[in-house]
């Protein structure tokens, strides 16, 4: 048995810090394509939705991963993004785990619920043109 994290909680993170921080908001829009692809997989059987998460997510977490590690470097431990930053990279193997099982939802909010955190992952991917993959199927 393998332990796998809501992306939510790391999601929650960057975006309280967003508003003020070049390097928050550009987390928070890789996120958003994250989700962008799961919104299209949502309710697909548990194998479609794992070969599209390993065609489609796993380039963006890679790179994603990539980006935290470079801004880790450059950030003070002690500020909010100096602890969101080593959060995420520290959960990064329970998060990467539903790449490769189709079971595994991305993160344990429902995707109809458009208050507290969840609105802001709305917002996100409104601001990017991409609220569609949320409302449409695969």
């Amino acid at each position: 048995m393998s332990l796998a994290f809501c992306s939510a909680h790391v999601r929650r993170k960057f975006y309280k810090l967003a508003e003020n921080s070049q390097v928050a908001n550009e987390v928070q829009r890789r996120i958003a394509s994250l989700y962008a692809i799961e919104g299209k997989v949502r309710g697909s059987q548990a194998e479609e939705r794992r070969a599209v998460r390993h065609d489609r997510r796993r380039i963006i977490a890679a790179n994603l991963r990539q980006y935290l590690e470079a801004r880790n470097r450059q950030v003070g431990a002690k500020s909010k993004l100096g602890e969101a930053i080593p959060y995420a990279l520290t959960h990064r193997d329970g998060l990467a785990r539903l790449l490769d099982d189709g079971r595994i939802d991305l993160d344990t909010l429902p995707s109809n619920d458009q208050s507290g955190p969840w609105s802001s992952i709305g917002k996100t991917l409104s601001s990017l043109g991409l609220t569609k993959a949320l409302t449409t199927g695969p």
